[in-house]
């Protein structure tokens, strides 16, 4: 079994969320926001990072929008990336790069690029809360005047007991997802497989309210929480044009 902190580098805890990822509640609705916030900036982007781009699904739905752009995508999860090699291996002006987000800088990753857009989706929970606050500053920097960051991400429930109603209703969604995808399964089998999952321990959940004051304090404008059900949340902010 993968051990804490090494489970996204395995090939089957890839595959179980790739295959559970539609069963995510409102899952389409938290992507619309992200493109309605997106769709605000002043001129359509031109440059897109996806960050823990996973099988990196955001990022190219993003190219699909602005065909125009370049997108980079970033990872540290090597089935992730090759999926997402495959994803993109016909879009042109992408660049694939593994490395570790929790102790690698954003500059030491793309360079001197600049972005219109950086998005992140389920993905930056996995960092300690010093580094959340650290990557947020530079994104900031990353960014062109006017751009957006968006992250489309797990957060912490306000206490224990809303943390387990929040696990229920995500189990109820995948047993019904799975009910219509698979001939014979129970919800037992469901509820031990998610409370069991090796990757619950590279969570590091924080409250959505006081990142958005992370994103003040470092200067993005109309930071706020566009989007909430139980823990998931769609949060970020622009830097000024």
């Amino acid at each position: 079994m993968p051990t804490k902190k090494e489970a996204w580098k395995n090939n089957q805890v890839a595959s179980d969320f790739l295959g559970i990822r539609e069963s995510i509640p409102f899952g389409k609705e938290q992507v619309q926001v992200m493109v309605h916030m997106i769709q605000q900036m002043p001129h359509p982007p031109q440059s897109i990072l996806d960050l823990g781009c996973g099988d990196g699904f955001t990022g190219a739905f993003l190219l699909s929008l602005y065909p125009e752009a370049a997108g980079d995508f970033v990872d540290y999860s090597p089935p992730m990336l090759e999926k997402a090699k495959e994803r993109l291996k016909n879009v042109p002006h992408t660049r694939v790069m593994e490395a570790n987000l929790e102790n690698t800088p954003l500059p030491r990753i793309v360079g001197t690029t600049s972005y219109d857009c950086i998005v992140s989706s389920y993905a930056l929970h996995h960092l300690t809360h010093p580094r959340k606050k650290s990557i947020y500053q530079e994104i900031y920097n990353l960014l062109n005047p006017g751009g957006i960051f968006i992250n489309v991400e797990h957060v912490a429930s306000s206490t224990p007991e809303v943390s387990h109603i929040w696990d229920e209703l995500f189990i109820d969604h995948i047993f019904s997802y799975k009910k219509d995808h698979e001939s014979e399964i129970s919800r037992e089998t469901v509820s031990n497989d998610y409370l069991t999952r090796p990757d619950q321990y590279d969570n590091i959940l924080e409250p959505v309210e006081d990142q958005c004051q992370w994103l003040r304090e470092i200067g993005f404008q109309h930071a706020d929480i566009y989007f909430k059900y139980f823990e998931m949340a769609v949060f970020g902010g622009y830097r000024k044009g």
